[in-house]
């Protein structure tokens, strides 16, 4: 990986994907994560992952932050892509046929529950964080 594509966390992002893996039960799926062009992009996803259930194998594409519409992201977006792939793995036997309307609701469904793990996560992150802060007034 070049330092290039590592400033735009890359490597931050890795290390994120072996902390979710852990909580989310995925810890004996083998999942590759890497940046994504236009290929993904040209069919308006933010992210996908490809996987065969059998071997326990995946790769999750991003899109690259280079390769998004302007003002197009939010400050957990790599994060939140990645949730909801991971999610794709921990329900991948309730998948559903493309274009139907289930798979429709499914996918919303894992996009608000992939954004409010992140945004829970990291509260409690900030909230215990400062439980720990000495107290200044003192």
């Amino acid at each position: 990986m070049s330092e290039l594509e590592d400033a735009y966390g890359l490597n931050e992002l890795k290390s994120r994907l072996k902390e979710w893996k852990a909580i989310l039960g995925l810890s004996d799926w083998d999942i590759k994560l890497e940046w994504s062009g236009y290929e993904i992009a040209c069919r308006g996803d933010q992210a996908q992952v490809f996987f065969v259930v059998g071997d326990q194998t995946a790769t999750i594409k991003i899109l690259h932050p280079e390769a998004r519409p302007p003002d197009s992201s939010t400050p957990y977006q790599d994060e939140d892509d990645l949730m909801h792939e991971l999610l794709h793995l921990v329900f991948v036997h309730q998948r559903q046929q493309e274009g139907t309307i289930e798979s429709v609701v499914f996918e919303q469904a894992l996009h608000k529950t992939g954004r409010a793990i992140v945004r829970l996560y990291y509260e409690a992150r900030f909230k215990n964080s400062c439980a720990k802060e000495p107290d200044h007034d003192e």
